[in-house]
């Protein structure tokens, strides 16, 4: 019997060149990035991932993110029931390696980008401020972001490893996947 791969819980890294270059955010005032190490036989896309992230969130969270979007950082999402968006977010770019996620608002832009190199996933946060307003709500948002992302990529790579179908990974977006 072989041994599994553990999930390795999700940390923070600085972001890998690779990600910074290919991101469009133009001097972007903030970046973050967290990592993990995905299960073995954890095969999910970067939009996968990114759908697995904020849509796979417990619903309580998924409204408290929401709220902080739009009632804090002005950001102006999509239609969340919109395929083609994730959780709202506009896909800018997609392959299955690499997602990047972008929304704007009044006072910021903002990108997400979800690299998957083989078991590595990265989550990276570009913040561009657009107003002088932007620096003091993202300072009172950041600590908020952080837990947030740190949380729901381990809560994505933990529903993936103890799954014991393919269930959680179509509620979590697969788009390969056939409703039953």
């Amino acid at each position: 019997m072989t041994q599994r791969r553990p999930v390795v819980r999700a940390h923070r890294v600085e972001i890998p060149g690779r990600i910074r270059a290919a991101d469009t955010v133009a001097d972007p005032d903030y970046t973050w990035a967290c990592e993990l190490t995905a299960a073995d036989g954890d095969d999910r896309t970067a939009v996968q991932w990114a759908r697995a992230v904020f849509e796979g969130a417990p619903r309580p969270l998924r409204w408290f993110m929401l709220a902080g979007w739009l009632g804090v950082l002005r950001l102006r999402p999509g239609p969340r029931s919109d395929p083609d968006l994730v959780f709202g977010w506009e896909i800018l770019s997609a392959s299955p390696g690499r997602a990047t996620l972008g929304i704007d608002g009044t006072a910021f832009t903002t990108h997400l980008v979800v690299d998957v190199q083989g078991p590595r996933v990265v989550h990276a946060t570009f913040v561009r401020f657009e107003r002088r307003r932007a620096k003091i709500l993202w300072t009172v948002c950041d600590p908020v972001h952080r837990l947030t992302i740190t949380y729901l990529m381990n809560r994505a790579a933990r529903a993936a490893a103890t799954a014991d179908s393919d269930e959680p990974r179509r509620r979590a977006g697969d788009e390969t996947s056939t409703p039953e």
